[in-house]
Formats: C-alpha cells, structure tokens, sequence
C-alpha cells in the first residue's frame, strides 16, 4: 500500500519513498525509534508547513482516498484521519488507532509509588474524541514516591483499583475472582441510572454472542456513549498484527483485533508472560459495528485465579509462599496472609512485592516483605536497599534467578519468621 503527498485541494504531489513510508507505518504501530522516528517527526513538520495531506491507496485507485492530516496542539503535530472521507482498508495499519507504547509509564520498578485514591472514572471517552498522535491517547494518573514521578494509562488505573478492591491481590481469596469483581461493581455508580456492574463483562460471551448490546442500549438511553470494559485473560498478543487471542469453552481459541491502543505490562509480551489479564473497551460505532478499544494488560497468577503480578519469577514466588503458608495452616494452625500491593502500601512511599502479614486480635500486624529480586544491577539494589529502610518491617530477597536453592531458603525464612510471631 503506497501514501501519497497531495495538497488540500486534492492535487497530487509525490509519493512517499519506501523508507519514509516504512518508518511511517512504524511510528503508527507504536514502534518507531530513532531514526525512523526522527524521520517521521521531520515528515509531519514539513507536510504542516507546506499544507499537505497523505492519500493511501488501500482502498484502490478510488477518486476518494482515506486522508490523513497533519494537526498540531501546542507543541505537538499529530496526524488524523478524516473521518468524513473514505475509511482505511481493514487490512491497512491506518484502519487502526495509533498503537502507544507507555513502557516509560508502566509500573515498573523504578521507584515510583501510585496511591491508590478514590474510584477512578469508570466512563470512556466518545470514540470520535481520540485522536492518533506520538503525545498520550489519554491523560494518565501520576504515580508518586520516593521524589520520582511515574504514571498509569487509565485503564491500568481501573484494573488495579478493581484488582485491589475486590480482593484479588489477597490470599487467602474471599470469594471466586468473577464474583467478586461483580459484588464490587454493583455499587459503582458510572451514569445516570447506570452502575459498573451493567457495562463490566469478564466472560468471552460478551465478544462472542453478543452479550454488550443491553449495555451498548443502557448507555445510549443514559446519553453516553455506548460502551462497556471487557476483563478477561489473553493467552496471546500480537503487537504487529494488532490482535488479542483468547480462549472460550464454545469457540476454542479466538482472535480479536484492537483498534486503538494495545499497551502491556513492562512493555513485554514474551510467552513467559502469559496469561496475561487484559482489560479493554467494547465500543460501538455509529455504524453498529462493535470494536475492542484501547487495551492494558497484565501478567497474572493463573487463568483460575486473577492476581496481578509483575512477571514469570513472581508466579514463582507467590507458588511457594502459598505452599508455605497452607504448611503453616494445616500442621501449626498459623494463618498466614499475603498480599500482593498494586498501590503505595500502608504509607511508606512503596509498593512491595509481596507483604506476608499475622493477625492477632488486640494487636498491632506482624508482617514479613518478600521480593523477588529480577536484576542485579546497582540502581536496582540502591531502590531495594531505600525499601528496607521505608517499610519498617524485615524483607527477605527472593534472589530466585540465579539461585537453584531459592524455593527452598524462602519457604524456611518465611516459616521461621512466621513461628517467631505466632504469640
């Protein structure tokens, strides 16, 4: 598929070469670096100050091509496609929103702390107000701590409240993770008359048979836009291809493409990673067609059991802190909690990997940070050595990367550290 350079007027003036289209094609799906991406940075200033769109032939040699724009918002010169002029082939990267790699702006172990706040916005933007553009798709959420700034998209936000609220970073587990995501969003209020509950869906059914249309029509009655989110494990991601896949009991495995932003956990979508629990927005357009927008996904425990982790190493981990704590359970009657903290915890500007924690009635916590150690080199070391000293309690360090015997030394700290606590 070839772009072209014409002026307003429809005039045609060159096609772009096949570098500059390549490194173009790049910058939308969210992959431009370097070069290619000063190359294009250079393309759109100069088509802004010439006044010249682009035409892609995707649709063939039509009179009425797709066009994109050049516009630019303070210091930023984005391109948008007209949307009263012929829509992109489906098989073209442009039919897509821009794909946005927040890897700068996922909860990466930098540093940064989110507090977790009051209920974010569970409510979408109108699909005509998105815009493809190399500044953010959304305004995202600062994550504080430690004198560094770090952010979440909107939909990590949602998901991490909803994980946190509804228990599913706490083991033991109060209830199946479904059921507690829908006793939670009952008494979410989104709009007029509308409660989250009524536009959150965490099964396959709603892509498959259909399940959004009372949703879509709750909002549209509401005077919102339709829409709802859409929770659900994936088992593959491709970023170039722009498709989620999933599995359901009735269709198997099945792929759903994405039209606007794909953004993962770290920015790592190896099949180590997965599953990963991804949360999306079912849209429906003008058209009546139903797309999947703007999707944040995360590593998980299991497919049966939605607890947000970080990596394969931390699936590790939390395997052999439950099989420490059931042996505490079943052999000392010492109940053993654990937690897996997505905001700031208990006021100390960090987010542990792991907090164990004893209750006694009548007295203060006792609680044992466990963390699993992913790198070795010296910043890492300096942000866990900070974390130490904030969190006020002891921390073991689950070196499980480049120890053979790591399974084996956290379950003995953790029992030791446990059974000097249980009076």
């Amino acid at each position: 598929m070839a772009l072209e350079l014409i002026f307003r007027d429809g005039t045609a003036f060159h096609l772009l070469g096949s570098q500059t289209t390549d490194a173009l094609r790049k910058w939308w799906g969210g992959q431009a670096l370097g070069a290619d991406k000063a190359m294009v940075d250079q393309l759109l200033s100069d088509m802004r100050s010439a006044g010249h769109w682009l035409a892609c032939d995707c649709c063939g040699n039509v009179p009425d091509k797709p066009i994109l724009t050049p516009v630019k918002q303070d210091k930023t010169i984005y391109l948008r496609r007209l949307t009263h002029r012929r829509e992109h082939a489906r098989n073209c990267i442009f039919w897509f929103e821009q794909t946005e790699h927040d890897d700068a702006k996922m909860p990466t172990d930098n540093g940064g702390v989110a507090k977790m706040g009051s209920a974010p916005s569970f409510l979408l933007e109108p699909k005509e107000s998105l815009k493809a553009t190399t500044r953010k798709l959304s305004e995202p959420s600062p994550r504080e701590g430690n004198g560094q700034t770090q952010q979440l998209t909107k939909m990590a936000r949602r998901l991490f409240w909803l994980a946190e609220q509804a228990g599913l970073q706490h083991e033991p587990a109060q209830a199946p993770d479904i059921a507690a995501l829908r006793v939670l969003a009952e008494t979410l209020p989104v709009a007029s008359g509308i409660n989250l509950k009524q536009i959150l869906f965490c099964h396959p059914g709603v892509w498959e048979q259909g399940w959004a249309t009372s949703a879509f029509d709750r909002c549209e009655k509401a005077g919102v836009s339709p829409q709802c989110l859409w929770v659900q494990p994936a088992v593959g991601i491709d970023l170039s291809r722009r498709v989620m896949t999933y599995e359901s009991a009735i269709s198997g495995t099945f792929e759903v493409p994405v039209r606007g932003r794909i953004a993962v956990f770290g920015g790592d979508a190896s099949r180590t990673r997965f599953p990963l629990l991804a949360i999306g927005a079912l849209r429906r357009l003008a058209s009546g067609e139903v797309v999947l927008d703007d999707v944040y996904a995360q590593p998980i425990a299991c497919t049966g059991r939605w607890m947000l982790l970080d990596s394969d190493l931390e699936r590790q981990t939390r395997a052999d802190l439950l099989s420490v704590c059931s042996w505490l359970w079943e052999t000392k009657q010492l109940e053993v909690a654990i937690d897996k903290p997505l905001f700031e915890w208990n006021n100390t500007g960090e987010r542990p990997d792991f907090v164990l924690s004893i209750h006694k009635p009548g007295r203060a916590s006792k609680c044992l940070v466990v963390e699993t150690m992913g790198y070795e080199d010296e910043d890492y070391e300096a942000r866990k050595s900070n974390l130490t000293l904030n969190v006020k309690c002891p921390v073991f360090m689950d070196r499980r990367q480049a120890n053979p015997a790591a399974s084996k030394e956290l379950k003995s700290a953790v029992a030791k550290w446990a059974l000097s606590n249980r009076n």
